[in-house]
């Protein structure tokens, strides 16, 4: 836990979430997409480095957007 959401603090958050993902047999996929709103934390060069270095795609929103990066169904 932390009192700051700083980008050291989400960073490994990242990593945490890599670690459970691998340890349940679900690794992280080339192309996923992490999604986050465009605060400073995330929005980081080092931060990016991370999730580019991981195969991830960054998506960003605004600050507490509730959209998704998932294309629509086709009808």
């Amino acid at each position: 836990m932390s009192t700051v959401k700083d980008t050291p603090f989400v960073e490994e958050c990242l990593k945490t979430g890599f670690w459970r993902r691998d340890s349940a047999d679900h690794p992280v996929a080339p192309g996923m997409i992490h999604h986050s709103d465009a605060g400073s934390q995330y929005t980081s060069i080092r931060f990016s480095e991370i999730v580019a270095l991981e195969g991830l795609v960054a998506a960003m929103g605004p600050s507490a957007a509730l959209t998704t990066t998932r294309p629509p169904k086709p009808r």
